[in-house]
């Protein structure tokens, strides 16, 4: 009772109203998507921190995998840079640990090189002999200065997966089996090849 006035009942007698289990969950930052000048490329991106923890709904949090950077440059990217970067909002019921983190960007120059390669040939059964025709594919591709002088062709390996082949067909297309990571842009010709089995 507050002074004169009583409650003497209320309605309605019963409220209902929806809630969700609210739980944490840890998030790897995404690298942002870099405007490189031509000539250059970002060799590494680190993140202070790496990750961090996003509260919300159950439902909603189960659903995200990570979170992503936003990086806007007014300049062509030519040198390493460290900076802090916003992180971008992933809806109004995930409250995020911070909104900013620290990035710290490796950039390097990068140069072709090509090199002529045996066409490669896998999981073929050993009394078989495969022929190819052309027997070898130019391969051209981009990478950092720094790697592309311990990139040699015994780092790559593209050819014919003998299981994928038809034998209604005397074609086959290259696929490509072994790479280094750091390569970029890496092309081939030809794109097929015909072959010749002896038994």
């Amino acid at each position: 009772m507050l002074g004169d006035t009583q409650i003497v009942n209320y309605f309605p007698t019963v409220i209902e109203f929806d809630y969700e289990r609210q739980l944490t969950k840890r998030l790897p930052v995404l690298p942002p998507s870099l405007d490189l000048a031509l000539g250059y490329t970002a060799v590494k991106v680190k993140f202070q921190p790496d990750s961090i923890e996003v509260l919300g709904p159950e439902k909603e949090l189960s659903a995200l995998k990570a979170v992503q950077a936003i990086y806007v440059n007014n300049t062509k990217i030519q040198s390493s840079f460290t900076t802090k970067v916003n992180i971008a909002q992933l809806g109004e019921d995930l409250v995020l640990e911070t909104n900013q983190v620290g990035m710290e960007v490796s950039v390097d120059r990068f140069s072709e090189e090509s090199f002529r390669l045996p066409v490669a040939l896998i999981n073929a059964p050993l009394n078989q002999v495969f022929k190819f025709f052309p027997a070898q594919l130019l391969i051209t591709f981009s990478a950092p200065l720094q790697d592309l002088k311990n990139i040699t062709p015994e780092n790559f390996s593209i050819g014919v997966n003998y299981t994928s082949l038809n034998a209604q067909e005397n074609r086959a297309t290259l696929k490509v089996f072994q790479a280094p990571e750091r390569v970029q842009n890496l092309r081939w010709e030809p794109k097929t090849v015909e072959y010749l089995i002896r038994q």
